[in-house]
């Protein structure tokens, strides 16, 4: 029960974040780098989850990529109209708690 808590929390955790660069995309590194600032910390398989479980739903859109100097892969993810609407509490979602 506690994980599905927590889960819900990262993922609306995860759009706020999203929306900082809107209509930008944002690499899943820098929104690790906020996880962890929040004490939410996540292994990189996690975060790819819940990327996975927002692109599913339609609030974000993910584009893989790297970085060009390290060559690690990372995620761009760009926060949808559908997400905006998450954020702004016009549409809800059970699986996502947003603040």
């Amino acid at each position: 029960m506690f994980e599905s808590i927590a889960n819900k929390e990262i993922r609306g955790y995860v759009l706020k974040v999203a929306k900082i660069s809107y209509p930008r995309p944002i690499g899943s590194n820098v929104i690790d780098v906020f996880l962890v600032d929040a004490g939410m910390q996540q292994s990189l398989t996690q975060i790819e989850g819940h990327l996975r479980y927002l692109e599913e739903r339609e609030y974000v859109k993910c584009k893989k990529s790297q970085l060009e100097v390290t060559g690690t892969p990372i995620a761009l993810v760009t926060l949808t109209a559908r997400g905006i609407d998450l954020l702004e509490k016009t549409i809800s979602d059970p699986g996502v708690h947003v603040r």
